[in-house]
């Protein structure tokens, strides 16, 4: 079982632990904004922007002058100052410190490297969790600088910090398996799937248009911009892409609400009707558990009841999505149109097979999702179990 350990002495009674500003204990360097017109894949030095904190692996290079000041070396503490707010010891090559990062040289007389790590990151996470926001969430240096920590003696902050790590190695260890019983049973589905449609039987049922089998209508909402709030907050369920994709088979969590304008410039959509993706997140789909709106990133799909089947069609989208997702154009944002699906051939059967596979289909992922739960459930735990020593570690649990 991991704990938080419990406190041995090392000089430095509990109480002699003081509060610190962070700008007390290290420096803190913000990121240079370089010339955008001079990045580029091929010549250079590598330079670190918010997204690449996570892989430790620029994706840009920068080919011009510049301070020495901001060529970070492996091992140095960075904090992005967009979207989430954590600290990352960056273990990439050499690579120059761009704008909206900022970077964190601590004073090695008074304060252990790692033990402020894994402090300000319990820390940053407290900020985040309430910073409001529109759209990102944003933290300034100058916040940064005024975050106070508690700092005990510093044999004991090596101590707590390699302790801590010790146990959040193991957390992440437990965390890695539970996400591989993820990727397993994800796996089996999807080999399943294969055995059906790819099998002697499946492979001898004709191929229809899907416009033949079923009737497509893409949701609709109309205003611009989406979020104006004259049209939210009413008694009408409304549902995104997000909802979509999160289904377990039927969509049963919705983003929000409609009022009555809203409802005027939309379309309620009946419970039973099976939804797809199209638009950014192309393929995703599920079975509407409730009466809703949605926008044009989403189309109904309603089964001709005379040669289809709601849930075989489901099954059906789950198989090919991977040839949906290849059909959409290439561009930032990928976008699945009517014109291309309502020619999209699928394999169907009879619909009394039809019947008879959703039934089978329905055993088979009933256990592999009843595992996936199971798994994402444990993997979740850990994560909490993770934080969880982190925040007892920093507010006085250890001692």
């Amino acid at each position: 079982m991991i704990g938080v350990p419990e406190r041995r002495e090392s000089g430095m009674p509990p109480s002699a632990s003081r509060q610190v500003r962070l700008s007390d204990v290290c420096q803190i360097l913000n990121g240079y904004a370089f010339e955008s017109a001079l990045f580029n894949q091929e010549r250079g030095t590598p330079l670190i922007r918010i997204r690449d904190l996570r892989t430790n692996s620029p994706s840009e290079r920068y080919d011009g002058d510049f301070d020495a000041r901001y060529l970070v070396p492996p091992g140095a503490y960075l904090v992005g100052m967009d979207g989430e707010f954590r600290c990352y010891k960056w273990s990439g090559p050499p690579a120059l410190l761009n704008q909206r990062l900022c970077r964190l040289l601590p004073d090695e007389r008074q304060v252990d490297g790692d033990f402020l790590y894994l402090a300000l990151n319990d820390h940053l996470k407290r900020i985040e969790s309430e910073t409001s926001y529109t759209t990102v969430k944003h933290i300034s240096s100058r916040q940064i600088s005024g975050i106070e920590l508690p700092l005990p003696a510093l044999p004991e902050q090596e101590r707590i910090a390699a302790v801590l790590r010790a146990q959040l190695d193991a957390a992440a260890c437990m965390r890695a398996a539970a996400e591989c019983q993820v990727r397993l049973a994800e796996g089996s589905e999807r080999a399943y799937l294969r055995e059906v449609w790819q099998g002697e039987r499946g492979r001898s049922w004709p191929r229809l248009r899907l416009d033949d089998v079923a009737v497509l209508e893409r949701g609709k909402f109309t205003p611009r911009p989406r979020n104006d709030p004259r049209y939210y907050d009413g008694a009408y369920p409304w549902i995104q892409t997000g909802d979509v994709e999160a289904a377990d088979k039927y969509v049963t969590m919705h983003s929000g609400t409609l009022n009555e304008r809203g409802l005027a410039v939309s379309k309620l959509f009946r419970a039973g009707t099976l939804v797809m993706t199209i638009a950014a997140s192309v393929g995703a789909v599920g079975i509407l558990g409730f009466d809703t709106c949605m926008p044009d990133s989403l189309i109904a799909i309603s089964p001709k009841t005379e040669v289809a089947d709601t849930e075989f069609l489901y099954y059906t989208f789950l198989n090919v999505r991977s040839e949906l997702e290849s059909l959409a154009p290439k561009t930032a944002q990928a976008n699945l149109k009517l014109a291309t699906l309502n020619p999209f051939r699928v394999r169907m059967p009879s619909l009394e097979e039809q019947l008879l596979m959703v039934q089978r289909l329905n055993e088979r992922f009933t256990r592999t999702r009843r595992l996936h739960r199971a798994a994402e459930a444990q993997a979740a735990q850990v994560a909490t179990l993770a934080a969880a020593l982190l925040s007892r570690a920093f507010s006085g649990g250890l001692q």
